[in-house]
């Protein structure tokens, strides 16, 4: 079932300080599966778009005019208690082969009693690419998985090849992603729901934890 929300609201930023990755409670964020978890807690991957790959977390986007805060997203995620998972990829990293990794992480949390309901893999841009190839991989239908910004203008149908819950979020004036309704027209093994936002922001409205799109992924992310 496909479902479109337009959201024409209040374009708010999360006022933060910005602490250190070495600060950033610990307990909370990793950026690996830990031996031992919580089974009942909920977990997030978190996979970043490719800027973060090439400039990394210091640079400001000539376009968007901002940093891409990722340790900054992490933590508010965090903090509505989510475990997160994620960490910054090298240069030229490739599409399948940490959709390969992140999905042994995956199944290592299943293996350890985690419910596939708990379990979140939510990307922006190329982020987005990595997560739906997981999904790909595992065609697990109680898996949820975020796709901020990654359905890409004029790709073709994903077709049947995927399973999963899914939510699309991005900005109505994105000139480099749009609805993933297109995409998604032809899977029918998944439960499928957007929202597009009338944030004026484009492709880096998911550069900050800005709580107009996180509080949706949160959600979604915490619902059962």
């Amino acid at each position: 079932m496909l479902l479109t929300i337009t959201y024409g609201e209040l374009f708010t930023l999360v006022m933060l300080i910005v602490l250190p990755s070495h600060i950033v409670n610990t307990q909370t964020i990793t950026s690996e599966i830990p031996s031992t978890v919580e089974a009942n807690a909920n977990f997030m991957f978190f996979l970043h778009g490719r800027w973060l790959e090439t400039q990394g977390e210091d640079q400001t986007h000539p376009r968007f005019g901002i940093r891409y805060d990722y340790n900054a997203i992490l933590g508010v995620i965090s903090r509505n208690g989510i475990v997160v998972i994620g960490q910054i990829r090298p240069d030229n990293t490739q599409v399948a082969t940490y959709a390969k990794k992140t999905a042994d992480q995956v199944l290592r949390l299943i293996n350890l009693g985690v419910p596939a309901r708990n379990i979140t893999i939510a990307g922006h841009s190329k982020g987005a690419l990595i997560a739906k190839h997981v999904a790909m991989l595992l065609k697990k239908p109680d898996l949820k998985y975020g796709i901020l910004a990654g359905c890409f203008l004029n790709r073709s149908s994903i077709g049947d090849a995927i399973s999963g819950r899914f939510i699309s979020l991005v900005d109505s004036i994105d000139r480099i992603a749009g609805s993933c309704r297109k995409e998604f027209r032809h899977a029918k093994r998944v439960q499928f729901g957007e929202i597009i936002f009338d944030a004026g922001k484009g492709h880096g409205l998911f550069f900050q934890p800005v709580d107009l799109w996180v509080s949706k992924l949160v959600e979604f992310a915490m619902s059962k």
